[in-house]
């Protein structure tokens, strides 16, 4: 694994982070409000609820944020990495909650004999400025969570692009309505809610499975291994790796000849942890036993 270089300007995109989610999200959740009620735009109204969850993601951020780089303290001796979890599996149930209840709309939509006349097209504008700044901000919080290793960034920039594709959906079923297919918003607005409920409801299980200390890809634990093996002297009979928030903690258990030293055996252990934390990127912790 070849670690991402995190630069100064990478802990200070990091800092700012969630003030521009938070800036940009409420900025464009009234925008849409405003606009769907004089546009006569029911979609673009329920854009507008999807992009106030965004603003939770935001909120997200900087209670994961603030919580997980706290150190190690008496009631929480191995640090308070997991907060990052709980944040990504709460945020992703609420997305997923707001997706549901848009879901049962627009079906009701559909079953409406007598739909109400189509909306303004200056709903189309607002909803392609929305898409405009969400892939913006898509793109800046999938740089944070790869350089980061963050279950919360992941899962805010996924809720991000959620609410592009809700917003396309706007676009599209207004100029469906304008030209005579008064069902293709909500029909549009089905297929969106699908992809938003499993997007998000993959990162809502992903964070369940880590806290309860699922272990790292086959492929992660593959690289780690190689590190090892550059190592001689002993033999490798067990290799383990969690996450711990946005870092790795490594057990490795070996087994070293009848009889020798505890001095050779610390020194081996020692080499082990110098080798796997240099050569792979978020380790932060390797406990080797004998």
């Amino acid at each position: 694994m070849e670690p991402h270089q995190v630069t100064e300007k990478c802990n200070a995109c990091r800092d700012r982070s969630g003030y521009i989610q938070v800036a940009a999200t409420v900025s464009l959740a009234l925008i849409k409000l405003v606009v769907g009620l004089l546009g006569n735009s029911k979609a673009l109204l329920a854009d507008a609820i999807h992009s106030t969850a965004n603003i939770l993601t935001g909120l997200g951020i900087f209670i994961s944020k603030k919580w997980s780089l706290k150190p190690a303290d008496e009631d929480h001796p191995y640090g308070h990495g997991k907060v990052e979890f709980v944040v990504s599996g709460v945020i992703s149930g609420l997305i997923v909650l707001g997706a549901i209840f848009l879901l049962i709309a627009s079906v009701k939509q559909l079953l409406v004999a007598h739909p109400p006349s189509p909306p303004n097209w200056y709903v189309i504008v607002v909803a392609a400025i929305s898409v405009l700044v969400n892939e913006l901000l898509y793109g800046y919080l999938t740089c944070l969570s790869e350089k980061f290793n963050s279950a919360t960034y992941k899962t805010s920039a996924w809720a991000i692009r959620a609410d592009s594709f809700t917003s396309i959906a706007v676009i599209i079923g207004v100029i469906g309505s304008k030209l005579g297919f008064v069902h293709l918003d909500a029909i549009i607005a089905l297929i969106v809610i699908m992809i938003i409920i499993f997007a998000c409801g993959k990162c809502m299980f992903e964070a369940i499975f880590n806290l309860m200390d699922k272990n790292i890809s086959a492929e992660g634990l593959k690289e780690i291994g190689a590190s090892v093996a550059k190592i001689k002297g002993f033999k490798v009979t067990e290799l383990k790796a969690r996450l711990n928030g946005t870092k790795v903690w490594v057990h490795l258990e070996i087994v070293m000849p009848d009889h020798t030293p505890l001095d050779v055996f610390n020194e081996t252990a020692s080499k082990i942890k110098e080798m796997v934390i240099a050569e792979n990127k978020n380790i932060q912790r390797v406990d080797v036993t004998c």
